[in-house]
């Protein structure tokens, strides 16, 4: 709770910051202080990041078509398996959190795909949110931990 209010000032200088790679760091160095704080360390934020990054490497990987729902596969059954291996066994349950990151993943990953649908054959909700190119890796990863 801490972390959230500190974001506050900070989010009000990050409004000064002139391009958009120091907010995209602003929002990664928030996002992942957040998540390192309130779950205690290494095991958790291995977690956050780890799914982050082969969410990324999955996009890559698989052809565009395809991206959208190899995303939502993987960071789905890896969310199964985390659920399920160790039940109550953290202090603080960081499956909660990584729900979130995995919508978030998975939303993007899927208006990615979207973006190769032409005009005539997508909704008007998939063209709206469409993504004509992959994002850099560090855009991606500053929307999927932006603490918002």
């Amino acid at each position: 709770l801490l972390c959230l209010f500190a974001s506050v000032p900070a989010a009000l200088v990050v409004r000064f910051f002139s391009g958009p790679t120091l907010k995209h760091l602003y929002s990664i160095a928030a996002g992942g202080t957040i998540c390192w704080v309130a779950y205690g360390g290494l095991h958790a934020s291995l977690n956050f990041w780890g799914l982050t990054l082969a969410s990324y490497a999955i996009m890559l990987a698989l052809p565009r078509k395809w991206s959208g729902y190899g995303v939502l596969l993987g960071s789905f059954t890896y969310l199964t398996y985390c659920n399920m291996s160790s039940p109550g066994t953290e202090a603080v349950d960081f499956t909660y959190t990584l729900r979130a990151l995995v919508l978030k993943m998975a939303s993007c990953s899927m208006d990615y795909q979207d973006g190769a649908l032409p005009h005539d054959k997508a909704q008007h909700r998939m063209y709206a949110n469409r993504l004509q190119h992959l994002p850099s890796l560090l855009e991606f990863v500053s929307f999927v931990f932006f603490p918002g």
